[in-house]
């Protein structure tokens, strides 16, 4: 387990590793099918060293829906589906920048604290 989640979080057991590819988003529903619940998506840019977790995403599917937290189960996106998804992977690790979402994530950050 990483060094800075140890001892302090489990990250659950699931794992869908993706070596990205230009292509490597092409078959995600077909791998993200076989997973239910609460699963880790790792996005393993190339060049980054063997031992990298890369960049992970925490995500509960539920009817074909996700739900994005982060390590502390704080939920940052509800009920997207599999097409906006891939949007916030591809923008959160750097792959394409979106706009969209871009925007949430910034009323997000900005609404942290607020109650």
């Amino acid at each position: 387990m990483p060094k800075y989640f140890d001892g302090a979080r489990e990250l659950p057991q699931d794992l869908l590793i993706i070596e990205y590819t230009s292509e490597s988003f092409d078959t995600f529903e077909q791998q993200s099918c076989q997973y239910d619940g609460r699963f880790c998506i790792n996005i393993k840019l190339p060049g980054l060293p063997e031992n990298s977790l890369g960049y992970l995403f925490i995500v509960e599917k539920n009817n074909d829906l996700y739900t994005v937290l982060d390590v502390k189960d704080v939920v940052h996106f509800r009920a997207v589906n599999t097409a906006y998804l891939i949007r916030i992977i591809k923008h959160a690790s750097g792959i394409e920048f979106d706009l969209e979402i871009q925007s949430e994530f910034h009323r997000i950050r900005n609404e942290i604290g607020l109650d």
